[in-house]
């Protein structure tokens, strides 16, 4: 599987990264890197070949390019770049909080910011899939929670 990291030099895109290097049934073959700085990203750069299309990503590029793409960005910038790639067909999974809210006023107190597409929320599957009663084969976008949440609930889980 061909994957993408948009936002990868951030925590939740360097730790993406360390979780897929070191995973042991790991079955992607090439992974492409979207991010501002690239100086932190110098021990994962080995298993990936560098996105290079300026500053911003392209989504049709990205849906040539990646069968799967991960988005590790501030709040307000994935609100933006999502429709795009799901227009082109990408699978989307977001690691940042703009899916979260399916409200759409909820998620303007919140974060400050122009909430996304209501269709894009609507269609957004929020929530860790080890968790999940939902067959994800089809989903286009998957909302992970943030790391709160997260830690709780795989804690949880273990139990």
């Amino acid at each position: 599987m061909k994957i993408a990291i948009i936002g990868a030099t951030g925590y939740g895109g360097t730790e993406l990264i360390r979780l897929l290097q070191q995973h042991p049934k790991s079955h992607f073959s090439q992974s492409f890197i979207k991010s501002k700085g690239r100086n932190r990203l110098q021990k994962a750069i080995h298993i990936c070949k560098p996105y290079r299309n300026g500053l911003q990503p392209l989504p049709g590029k990205i849906a040539q390019d990646a069968d799967l793409v991960f988005t590790a960005t501030p709040s307000g910038v994935s609100s933006e770049l999502v429709p795009e790639l799901l227009k082109h067909g990408n699978r989307v999974i977001d690691l940042s909080g703009d899916f979260r809210l399916k409200d759409t006023q909820e998620y303007e107190d919140w974060y400050n910011k122009k909430a996304p597409d209501e269709a894009v929320l609507e269609n957004a599957v929020y929530g860790l899939t080890e968790w999940l009663d939902t067959d994800l084969t089809e989903t286009q976008l998957v909302s992970n929670p943030g790391c709160y949440p997260t830690a709780a609930l795989l804690g949880w889980h273990t139990c």
